[in-house]
C-alpha cells in the first residue's frame, strides 16, 4: 500500500518509486512521498503545510525494520543530515533483543 496508489487518490500527494538501497550493510528499500498535513487538525481555519517523507525498509530477524523521516517540505533538507546519520549509525542486523 505504501508504494501504490490507494482505491481513493489523496490530492497533492505524490509517492516516488521505490528503489534499493542499503542499511548496516544489508539491502533494503525505500521511496519518498510528497503530501500535506492539515495543521491544526480538525479546526475549520486549517491550513495545508507541505510535508516530505523518506520510508527505508529492511528485512530483520524474521520481520523487517522501518526507518522514516518526515519533516515540512521548507525544512527537509536541512534537516536530512540527521536522518542520514541515523540510518548510517544502525548497527549489523543481528537477532531482536
Amino acid at each position: 500500500r505504501q508504494t501504490t496508489p490507494g482505491p481513493i487518490p489523496i490530492k497533492g500527494e505524490r509517492t516516488g518509486p521505490l528503489q534499493d538501497a542499503s542499511v548496516a550493510g544489508k539491502p533494503a528499500k525505500h521511496f519518498t512521498r510528497d503530501t500535506f498535513e492539515t495543521v491544526p487538525p480538525g479546526s475549520l481555519n486549517a491550513r495545508e503545510i507541505p510535508v516530505k517523507e523518506e520510508v527505508l525498509v529492511a528485512e530483520h530477524a524474521g520481520g523487517f525494520l522501518v526507518l522514516q523521516y518526515r519533516a515540512s517540505a521548507a525544512l527537509f533538507a536541512k534537516h536530512r543530515p540527521a536522518y542520514e546519520r541515523a540510518a548510517a549509525s544502525l548497527g549489523p542486523l543481528t537477532k531482536s533483543p
